[in-house]
Order: C-alpha cells, then structure tokens, then sequence
C-alpha cells in the first residue's frame, strides 16, 4: 500500500498465554506440539538423561564421533552439576557395547 508504513500502525498486544510462555525459564518448546526439553539436567537424572540422548541420536544415524561430540556438549551446558568426561565416556562407551551386543 503506497504511503503506508508498518511503523503507521501499533502492534496488538501479546496474548497473556504467549506472555506467560515468555517468563518461563525451565523449559524450551520445540517444534513438536506438546513436547519439550528442559533446560537443565539435575543430579539424579544426568546418567539416565544423556544415555537416553544418546540413543536417539544413534537411532536417528549420528556418527559415533557426532554423538560423542553431543553428549559432551550437553553435558556441560545443561547438567548440574556436569558430570566428569569419564563418566560422559562410560556412558557413550556402555551405549554402543548394548547396541554391538545385540
């Protein structure tokens, strides 16, 4: 529309649900509907959690490498505390011997 800006107009506001999505801190959404990934991985749940992760990434086709790679990023960007890169390894480690004994 010649003479008219997008900058003419005021934006509506931010639905309150949208809003409220927006405080949260603890959880990210993801493309799939009802689904989400929490921030953070605390104690008690870092070993079940990145051995979970990195069978879907096997399952998915990621290289040994990628998955590797991946598992030592999550874990120093979301456990709390991270666990220590021996313990990331046994993890990947015990994963591929299940998959190599099956």
């Amino acid at each position: 529309m010649e003479g008219h800006s997008p900058f003419d107009r005021t934006p509506a506001e931010a639905p309150e649900w949208l809003l409220k999505l927006m405080e949260r801190e603890e959880v990210l959404l993801t493309p799939f509907e009802g689904s989400s990934i929490i921030v953070e991985i605390k104690e008690g749940s870092r070993n079940s959690t990145l051995t979970s992760l990195a069978g879907t990434m096997r399952a998915r086709g990621m290289t040994e490498e990628g998955i590797y790679t991946a598992l030592l990023a999550e874990n120093n960007a979301r456990c709390n505390p991270p666990l220590d890169e021996a313990e990331v390894k046994k993890i990947y480690s015990l994963g591929f011997q299940r998959v190599s004994n099956l």
